[in-house]
């Protein structure tokens, strides 16, 4: 990571090389899965646990408004509706170790963080600020937590990047105006937009040092996605009008 490139250009180079390799060494027969859930409507969001075993994702329930976060297995068997709030739910990810799932919700009044066991119980609010706190990202080793907090009404410019335990204890701010926060597969960096600067992305340590700008093209694009060696990154943009 100390070699990281600089040039935009050369990192999407790069990975795309390395994703073509699979289908230069030949194809792999691939069993595909129709995912039908019966217990709601409007399906997104799927989130699959580390084993493969089961996937969480976001759907209303039949009959109502507000969406719930709701856990199947990956043929939409077994399913279950693991919040049941009458608020909004969203953006399950589960825990490493698969032993908790991570969410987004209003039911306080304001965005929040919860934590829940991969069975609904053990719900807490780990986030616990009058702000908006959103757009996380859990560390690789399921130790840490870092998401984005806004306040109502306040440009992006005012937001933070927030760091912490994964129960919410320990919080203190990464980075002023940043946001979109990622971890690098292998625990070292965090990689993040910074509010005006359309241009670039950051990356930085998890304590805050080695904060670096990499320059990117005038042409915007977003998601930034890792490389699994954690020395590269790569993104979709549009060149020109479709």
């Amino acid at each position: 990571m100390d070699k990281f490139r600089e040039k935009s250009g050369i990192v999407i180079r790069l990975s795309v090389f390395w994703f073509a390799l699979p289908f230069l060494s030949g194809c792999v027969p691939m069993k595909v899965v129709v995912w039908r859930p019966i217990g709601g409507r409007g399906v997104f969001g799927p989130s699959f646990s580390s084993d493969g075993k089961y996937i969480a994702y976001i759907a209303r329930p039949l009959g109502e408004k507000h969406y719930d976060i709701f856990i199947s297995l990956p043929d939409g068997t077994k399913e279950r509706n693991l919040t049941q709030h009458p608020a909004n739910d969203g953006g399950p990810v589960w825990s490493p170790d698969g032993q908790f799932i991570y969410f987004q919700s209003n039911r306080d009044g304001n965005v929040e963080i919860y934590r829940m066991r991969n069975d609904g119980t053990e719900l807490k609010n780990i986030s616990q600020n009058p702000a908006n706190d959103e757009s996380f990202d859990l560390s690789p080793s399921g130790k840490e937590i870092v998401f984005e907090r806004r306040i109502p009404g306040k440009p992006y410019k005012e937001s933070v990047l927030i760091i912490a335990s994964v129960d919410g204890s320990d919080q203190r701010v990464l980075v002023k105006g940043g946001w979109r926060a990622q971890w690098s597969p292998d625990g070292r960096w965090v990689l993040h937009k910074r509010s005006g600067d359309a241009g670039g992305a950051w990356i930085i340590h998890p304590d805050g040092s080695g904060e670096r700008r990499i320059e990117l093209d005038k042409h915007y694009g977003w998601p930034l996605v890792w490389t699994p060696d954690s020395r590269a990154f790569f993104r979709l943009c549009q060149r020109s009008p479709l």
